[in-house]
């Protein structure tokens, strides 16, 4: 039995494409998901991602509150932007089983109508994560939404973002001949209030929805304070997922009144074009914690990530690591040997691109044994598989090469994106890409022979088709991007996105000893270099 110590892994969820006031559905959320270290774990509970925590351990939490909506771009002068979002981050002690539920904040609606050069926008909703009931002791962490921005002419030009405090903003003031009313920010976890000066007051903006009280509707837009954690609406902008208030109601096609944030607490709503609707409160129960105030830009996100686990595994265990990247650049995983002993690395290349009914080449399979001590540093980069054509005009993309090398301050070849030197362990050929023109051509297996010079293959200079970089050469110039060797960061020749990579460590039984040994693991990140799509790392550890 091993115990697997200090392993990063991390989880990031999003919006998956949901917009409005509703979260995402179960089929958008399998949709995003696929492929990643999120697959098949999400529920959608009106919205609410539900997921479960996989291991004992600590975990970082950061959650990033949506944007509030703009006020009517279109205008003459245009209304003002709405609010950032707040970021909060912290360290948390998770048990394994734990149900968690994810509120990823989604931006407010934009303004609508010209009415006296621009109409209001929307509040955007906050980003919370919690276990247990809604207003009870098991809020995690919660990030402010953005307040809706206001009219272009009587807006006062001062975004009010989600804030790190617990309680919400007050909606801003108008300038210049409109009135100057605007709705309380909730405090202590409640909602945000509406402008409530004069009863039956039209054109008053939502609060927004705090984590003990929904946000308090206009009394002439009786639904459009945020709710849990549906956004407010009632006629007119919608308040983003995630408790945003919505515009006040609709007086001949224009939106009034901008909505307050959600968050722990709700941001007050504004009256008439006149002011931003209030940003949203936060909250934060974890230690080690980073807050900022109004930061984010567009939907909310929250990622998740280990820190420091231990946990009795068995033997054979297998843990898949996700490339956050695109399948043309993504990120260098660094494995550091935890203690000396035989290694068997295996690693395969990735399939070429098929065409239609046309296959592309399937990647090689090469596999070794090597002695290594305790603190060497493997770098692994894990190839995608060529992208897919579904016509036969075009050829498929070529299958990305997978490596492992070993860190080598001594040798000759250097590593340039971390200038480093660096020792080839096992390297496994891409696939080539399914031929085009219709014809039934399928694309040659990778090469997993170690006679070959490591220089990159030559293309068809005419049809910009490019040849397959190599460990050493880049590829002949012929595509419009072509591809780079490992040596010089190893990026595919495509700029569209082909899927999610995965690493794969297996780790079996020890050799020549019976004690119990500790493997540690450490994955950490490198930016713009691309991964591998199946690489295994089996551990003998002598």
């Amino acid at each position: 039995m091993f115990k697997v110590a200090k392993l990063t892994k991390v989880f990031k969820f999003t919006n998956c494409g949901a917009t409005g006031r509703n979260g995402a559905n179960q089929t958008q959320v399998d949709q995003k998901y696929s492929g990643t270290t999120l697959d098949k774990a999400v529920t959608s509970v009106n919205g609410v991602q539900r997921w479960t925590v996989p291991l004992d351990g600590e975990y970082i939490i950061e959650a990033l509150g949506a944007q509030g909506g703009q006020g009517n771009p279109s205008a003459n002068p245009p209304g003002w932007i709405g609010g950032k979002g707040a970021r909060m981050k912290g360290k948390f002690k998770l048990k394994k089983g734990t149900v968690l539920y994810v509120v990823v904040g989604q931006m407010g609606q934009t303004g609508f109508g010209d009415y006296n050069s621009g109409c209001a926008g929307a509040g955007g909703g906050g980003t919370l994560v919690y276990h247990g009931d809604i207003g009870g002791n098991g809020l995690l962490i919660a990030a402010g939404g953005g307040g809706g921005g206001g009219g272009g002419v009587h807006g006062n030009g001062s975004r009010v973002h989600g804030t790190v405090n617990k309680d919400g903003n007050m909606g801003g003031n108008g300038t210049n001949d409109a009135p100057q009313y605007s709705g309380n920010g909730g405090s202590n976890g409640m909602g945000g209030s509406s402008v409530e000066l004069i009863e039956n007051m039209p054109y008053q903006g939502g609060g927004g929805a705090g984590w003990k009280g929904m946000g308090k509707s206009g009394s002439s837009s009786p639904t459009n304070g945020g709710n849990w954690w549906d956004g407010g609406k009632f006629q007119s902008a919608e308040g983003g997922f995630g408790g945003g208030g919505g515009t006040g109601d609709t007086r001949n096609n224009y939106s009034y009144g901008a909505g307050g944030g959600g968050g722990y607490s709700g941001g007050g709503g504004a009256y008439y074009t006149t002011g931003n609707g209030g940003g949203g409160g936060s909250y934060n129960a974890g230690t080690e914690q980073e807050e900022t105030t109004g930061i984010n830009e567009g939907h909310g996100v929250v990622i998740i990530s280990f820190s420091a686990n231990e946990e009795d595994i068995p033997e054979g265990f297998k843990m898949d690591f996700l490339n956050t990247g695109t399948g043309i650049t993504g990120n260098l995983q660094k494995f550091i040997v935890p203690r000396g002993g035989i290694y068997k690395i295996s690693a395969s290349g990735a399939r070429g691109g098929n065409v239609g009914g046309n296959l592309g080449g399937k990647g090689a399979f090469v596999s070794g044994e090597f002695n290594l001590d305790e603190g060497d540093t493997i770098h692994l980069l894990v190839g995608h598989m060529g992208l897919d054509k579904p016509f036969s005009d075009y050829g498929g993309g070529g299958g990305g090469g997978s490596f492992a090398v070993k860190q080598d301050n001594d040798s000759s070849y250097i590593f340039k994106p971390l200038n480093v030197g660096i020792t080839p362990l096992v390297i496994a050929g891409g696939g080539g890409g399914a031929g085009d023109n219709g014809g039934n051509f399928s694309g040659g297996a990778g090469n997993g022979e170690t006679t070959g010079n490591g220089e990159g293959g030559t293309g068809l200079q005419s049809n910009r088709n490019s040849g397959g970089a190599g460990f050493i050469g880049d590829a002949k110039p012929s595509a419009a991007k072509p591809p780079i060797s490992f040596l010089n960061g190893g990026t595919g020749g495509t700029e569209e996105p082909i899927g999610e990579a995965l690493v794969e460590v297996v780790y079996l039984t020890m050799q020549e000893e019976e004690e119990e040994a500790t493997l540690e693991v450490t994955v950490e990140k490198v930016s713009r270099v691309v991964l591998v799509d199946h690489l295994t790392i089996q551990v003998l550890i002598r």
